[in-house]
């Protein structure tokens, strides 16, 4: 009975279900009986004998440096400054949107690889279990977070959220402004955080140290986000010339 509702609403010409959420109605399937055996309302989990589908993991292409210079431009100023912090820290939408002042070091300092010291940490909470991670502020980032500070500070009454937005809501003005500008690409925050380890590899950064910094578990994972672009091949390729 379980697979043949499965295949119903994968086969309904009206509203066909996709993979994963026919993946999520069976995971919600197995919650249930497992707890109706728990209470002895059932002798068997017959959820347990249905196989998940393999899912099609769809990643998107991250922004050139050019599209994002043109979506940052045509951005209102408080959605540009979650988009220039998302771009620049590769946190998840969740982990953005969840960021207290708590967690915003403005003061410590640290040296960047040409010896200038610079100031600024964030704290990623990480789940039970896990580590924290610390990611170091860039300039935009910093002064993203100045200026946001000195507005909440003066404010009547100032959040403790740095961000106090939702999901829902940003995504639809990026989504609305990436169309003005002629980006052909499905911008939500989801896809600041693969431009941010594609940046990264397009600067020459190592895998393992982008795998730290964005709290990835496997490496391939990384390469998944931060995708291999062609300049990096023309460099590679270009390296053995003289």
């Amino acid at each position: 009975m379980i697979e043949g509702y499965l295949s119903r609403r994968r086969d309904d010409p009206d509203r066909p279900l996709s993979t994963a959420t026919r993946n999520r109605h069976l995971a919600c399937l197995k919650v249930v009986f497992k707890a109706a055996v728990d209470w002895n309302f059932a002798a068997s989990n017959p959820a347990d004998r249905v196989k998940m589908e393999r899912e099609q993991q769809q990643v998107p292409d991250a922004l050139t440096d050019q599209e994002l210079a043109r979506l940052l431009q045509e951005l209102p100023d408080h959605i540009r400054a979650v988009a220039a912090f998302a771009v620049d820290t590769g946190m998840r939408a969740s982990k953005v949107f969840g960021l207290t002042w708590a967690d915003v070091d403005m003061e410590t300092p640290w040296d960047d690889p040409d010896g200038n010291t610079k100031r600024g940490l964030i704290t990623v909470r990480a789940p039970k279990n896990d580590e924290d991670r610390v990611i170091p502020m860039t300039d935009r980032v910093f002064e993203t977070l100045a200026a946001i500070r000195e507005r909440n500070a003066a404010s009547k009454t100032p959040s403790l959220q740095v961000f106090p937005f939702t999901a829902d809501f940003v995504n639809s003005r990026l989504t609305q402004v990436a169309a003005d500008v002629g980006i052909e690409k499905h911008v939500t925050m989801h896809i600041f955080r693969h431009t941010w380890a594609t940046r990264l590899r397009d600067r020459g950064v190592p895998l393992d140290r982008i795998k730290a910094l964005g709290g990835w578990k496997t490496m391939r994972m990384v390469e998944r986000y931060a995708k291999m672009r062609d300049p990096q091949l023309q460099a590679a390729i270009a390296a053995l010339n003289g």
